[in-house]
């Protein structure tokens, strides 16, 4: 069955699962879709043929920005082949939660040492003054807060 990550916006969801295929040597030939509709517009054109015939290999595949009505037809769709494993990612609230699903939630960061914390991994050159700035505009957006910290970034180095 595929696994849905959830969570807020920004927080690094679809980041978490790409740099995982990234250090993951096994993850490196995964297929990442943008979409449902763009993974379904592929898989009744080829991917269906490949999925049949590929019965003895293992097939990593991500779909980013699903619902969870997406999600359902998505599992209905994949059920029957079993070498194929999935990871689908969506944006959702904690009110949105239904435990009945399979599915890992990753919150929106704590607090101001979560997003410093986070930040200054990305980018290790940036003043504590400057980390904080970034976490008072970015609102624990991380995705706003990479940005931010990324501009901060190319300004150190004119």
């Amino acid at each position: 069955q595929p696994l849905l990550l959830c969570g807020y916006s920004g927080i690094g969801k679809t980041r978490t699962v790409l740099q995982a295929c990234v250090q993951c040597p096994m993850l490196f030939n995964a297929l990442f879709f943008n979409c449902y509709e763009q993974f379904i517009s592929i898989f009744n054109t080829k991917l269906r043929k490949y999925f049949d015939s590929s019965t003895d290999e293992s097939i990593y595949l991500i779909v980013d920005d699903v619902s969870l009505d997406e999600w359902s037809r998505l599992t209905e769709i994949l059920k029957n082949y079993s070498n194929v494993h999935t990871v689908s990612i969506e944006e959702m609230g904690q009110a949105d939660i239904d435990p009945t699903y399979k599915m890992l939630v990753q919150m929106r960061p704590y607090d101001e040492t979560d997003v410093i914390k986070i930040v200054r991994n990305h980018c290790p050159s940036l003043s504590d003054e400057e980390l904080k700035d970034i976490f008072r505009l970015s609102d624990n957006d991380i995705r706003f807060a990479f940005l931010i910290a990324d501009s901060y970034s190319q300004l150190e180095k004119k």
